[in-house]
């Protein structure tokens, strides 16, 4: 996302299924994201419905090793 106008702008991520690797990349200067799955999936744990939080200026891959669940490893 190159443009994150206000704070918590927001990206949902594709189905997690076995083997789906996604990268998002939160290019704003200021303003965090929040990342969410689709459907049911969980990142890191977290509901879908509560979503994780990108930092601006930061990258993450998301993996999927099993459906339904993304692990989230963040850019340093």
């Amino acid at each position: 996302m190159t443009t994150v106008a206000t704070a918590a702008d927001s990206v949902k991520l594709i189905p997690a299924t076995v083997g789906a690797v996604q990268i998002v990349f939160n290019k704003a200067a200021t303003n965090a994201m929040q990342v969410f799955g689709a459907g049911t999936d969980t990142i890191n744990g977290v509901a879908t419905g509560t979503g994780v939080s990108l930092t601006a200026g930061k990258g993450a891959l998301y993996a999927c090793a099993v459906a339904g669940a993304w692990d989230q490893i963040l850019s340093a």
